[in-house]
């Protein structure tokens, strides 16, 4: 029983392992710009917090509005519309964040 299992295990990981190849084509070098967004939404957050001496009277939703347009707008490579529906679509159902926004 056991060197069925095996036998198993090790064909699902030469199959993941094969499948990882035709990955490697599209990789990319990662970018720190991905990671601006969030820059953008905790020093927004921050500083406003620190200049008003309360965390509890910024609203969030706000930054967070203004970071995830930030989000939109440095994507590169595509036009408006995809950037918006590539967004919504990550977010969650493409439908209810269109609607949202």
């Amino acid at each position: 029983m056991l060197k069925i299992l095996f036998c198993i295990f090790a064909g699902i990981i030469k199959k993941v392992m094969s499948n990882n190849n035709n990955i490697d084509k599209f990789k990319t070098k990662p970018n720190l710009l991905a990671l601006s967004p969030l820059l953008v939404f905790l020093c927004l957050y921050l500083v406003t917090s620190i200049i008003v001496n309360d965390f509890y009277k910024v609203p969030i939703t706000v930054a967070f509005l203004i970071s995830s347009i930030y989000a939109i707008f440095i994507t590169k490579g595509l036009s408006i519309n995809e950037r918006i529906a590539q967004f919504s679509s990550g977010a969650s159902n493409q439908n209810i964040m269109l609607m949202i926004w």
